[in-house]
């Protein structure tokens, strides 16, 4: 997931990154997982309501502040309440936590005046688009700070789905937005490989999130909402119906004028049972043999 491109979008991913950075500073967060409250009152969100809802959340002009509203079943409102108000909201549920950070990043798009002012001329559905997407970007900023990560990062193999769920559960967020933030943060990894999350949507492994490092062209396909297939196929794998949860796979990958055959690694674990959902990562080694096209053609 990256920010829309334009100058403007380019201004403004920067402003969110700094303000970020800026907020986990001041209030002198060093580890995961990153309490929301003080964040959102540090940008003038006076109360965070918990009530059902159509959307995830909401966020509204109150004065010369904010007011949130996040969803909630009606039987959680009162314990959702307490948690935010006690921990900060780190014992709430991944996906609350979420929204809650990315609504206090919609209040970045705000001049503080005497009563907030929007920057934006958001009656264009391209506009709307964008600013959700900066916002889910910023989100993952604020509840996986770049430095932290980093930190974590260098103590786990990445390419290890028990390594990437535990460090999921440190930082409460979901694997979803951890593969994300990855994808965003860039250069997590010096080896070569691959981390999805895969869906089975009408019977068909799909994948939902996906990052990759080091392996560019290996899988052009492999991209949200397409079949897993294009990223691995191998029958023996839970994730395709099958009884193993690590196989040894080879790639064959082709140049201009170069064919290679490469080992990967390949590891699964079911995250999810309704629906069957799977975190799924390919490691690959080095390449194993290499041969020209003149000498598969024969020719001296």
């Amino acid at each position: 997931m990256s920010f829309p491109r334009s100058r403007k979008w380019d201004n403004w991913r920067l402003l969110v990154e700094k303000r970020c950075e800026g907020l986990i500073a001041d209030l002198g967060y060093r580890a995961p997982p990153i309490p929301l409250r003080e964040i959102a009152r540090a940008q003038g969100i006076r109360q965070v309501l918990f009530r059902p809802l159509l959307g995830d959340g909401a966020t509204e002009v109150d004065g010369d502040g904010f007011r949130m509203y996040v969803k909630c079943k009606k039987e959680y409102v009162a314990s959702w309440t307490q948690s935010y108000e006690t921990d900060g909201g780190i014992s709430l549920p991944k996906r609350t936590r979420f929204s809650i950070a990315h609504e206090i990043i919609h209040t970045f798009f705000f001049q503080k005046r005497h009563k907030p002012v929007s920057r934006l001329q958001t009656k264009h559905h391209k506009t709307i688009g964008s600013l959700e997407r900066a916002c889910n970007i910023g989100a993952g900023l604020l509840l996986l700070p770049t430095q932290m990560l980093w930190g974590e990062l260098d103590e786990i193999d990445p390419f290890r789905p028990a390594d990437l769920l535990k460090l999921g559960r440190k930082f409460a967020v979901s694997p979803h937005v951890l593969i994300n933030r990855l994808a965003y943060l860039g250069g997590w990894s010096s080896e070569r490989g691959v981390i999805a999350l895969v869906t089975h949507l009408d019977g068909v492994p799909r994948i939902e999130a996906i990052v990759q490092t080091g392996v560019s062209g290996l899988f052009p396909d492999a991209k949200p909402n397409m079949p897993a297939k294009h990223l691995i196929y191998d029958p023996a794998l839970v994730v395709y119906g099958g009884n193993q949860f690590q196989v040894v796979h080879n790639i064959v990958s082709r140049a201009e004028s170069e064919k290679a055959t490469q080992r990967c690694f390949v590891a699964c674990k079911q995250i999810y049972k309704q629906p069957s959902t799977f975190l799924m990562t390919l490691k690959l080694q080095e390449r194993q043999e290499t041969a020209s096209h003149s000498q598969r053609s024969g020719s001296p």
